[in-house]
């Protein structure tokens, strides 16, 4: 499980770090990067599924 994640350079964000608990709820404005988060998420996921 992913319990803290930071990114610099990717997308919207500089500089961003993020500690995820159990139960993490990713709210927020439109347009403020909910879904670059997820990328971010979704590409660490598909790296690691490729260095398997």
């Amino acid at each position: 499980m992913i319990t803290y994640i930071k990114i610099n350079g990717f997308k919207s964000f500089h500089k961003f770090e993020m500690e995820f608990t159990p139960f993490t709820i990713i709210a927020g404005a439109n347009a403020s990067g909910k879904s670059n988060l997820f990328d971010a998420l979704l590409l660490l996921s598909r790296m690691a599924d490729h260095n398997q």
